[in-house]
């Protein structure tokens, strides 16, 4: 690439990184529990204080399938067909084919394999855009029901996705902590502290990405921190599958302390235009999409 390429390019990717400081963008949480957990997955670091400019943060499976479903929803609307769903899963896996997934459900998504029963935290990780279109709860736990079951058709991954779908309606639309601790309290035993989920991933001999073990970690970090930066860093210090605890954690969050998230939206948005990726951008800034999701 010779020099004169080169300083466009620059010079586009600051022109649209500043045009996006000063526009609205879509719910953000998970992308950026995502991003800044993707350096640590399964990595028990212990070191609250990590940096948030990690050149080796990028968007893994969690977002890529966030994605899919904020497309499909943008698209379709709530009438979307089980073949509807699977569409978007196989547009987005395709951008990324090594973005993290799971052997099973690439398998399934390669139609290598037609088991579709995980009880994986796949199913939460991607269901927060059903928290901000929903018109109400019962539209939040059916569209979370048809989205969940085409590569997840089993009652854990049913429990976690509708949970965190009610969870975000209910604080989008005024419901505190203490009110969402009592409903999630009624699915999961949550934790009492930090430190206990530490030890829980620091001891744990295997790699448990399923709902029953995770799930209750993600929502403990939102409900034990106060300020999203904190959820943020729990999450992603604490070991175990942080990427994804992070994305649900955060989308959580990115509620309750919306005005702290800038910084965090510039360094995904940084991400996003250096991949050049119209989808995401589209997603993630068009004022048509964003009004879908508020």
């Amino acid at each position: 690439m010779n020099s004169y390429v080169s300083k466009q390019s620059l010079k586009k990717f600051w022109y649209n990184r500043s045009r996006m400081y000063n526009q609205k963008t879509a719910f953000m949480g998970a992308f950026i529990g995502d991003y800044q957990g993707s350096v640590f997955e399964f990595h028990y670091s212990g070191d609250f204080s990590f940096s948030f400019d990690n050149k080796k943060c990028r968007l893994t499976d969690d977002s890529m399938m966030t994605f899919a479903v904020m497309d499909l929803l943008t698209d379709k609307g709530e009438t979307f067909t089980d073949d509807d769903v699977l569409f978007f899963f196989k547009k987005w896996y395709a951008k990324n084919p090594f973005a993290g997934y799971g052997d099973n459900f690439r398998r399934f998504l390669c139609g290598v394999s037609t088991r579709n029963d995980s009880y994986g935290d796949g199913a939460p990780m991607r269901i927060s855009p059903v928290g901000h279109f929903a018109k109400n709860e019962k539209e939040a736990i059916d569209l979370s029901l048809r989205i969940t079951r085409i590569s997840h058709d089993h009652p854990e991954s049913y429990r976690a996705a509708i949970l965190l779908s009610r969870l975000i309606y209910f604080a989008r639309h005024g419901a505190d902590k203490r009110q969402l601790k009592e409903i999630a309290s009624r699915e999961y035993r949550l934790f009492a502290s930090l430190e206990a989920i530490r030890e829980d991933n620091h001891f744990s001999s295997c790699v448990d990405a399923s709902c029953m073990k995770n799930m209750p970690q993600a929502l403990s970090f939102f409900f034990l921190t106060n300020s999203f930066d904190e959820c943020l860093r729990a999450s992603v210090s604490s070991g175990g599958d942080c990427d994804t605890n992070a994305a649900i954690a955060c989308s959580l969050a990115e509620v309750f302390y919306k005005e702290s998230l800038i910084n965090h939206k510039l360094r995904v948005l940084d991400y996003v235009i250096a991949k050049n990726d119209k989808d995401m951008m589209r997603l993630l800034t068009d004022e048509k999409v964003i009004a879908k999701f508020h």
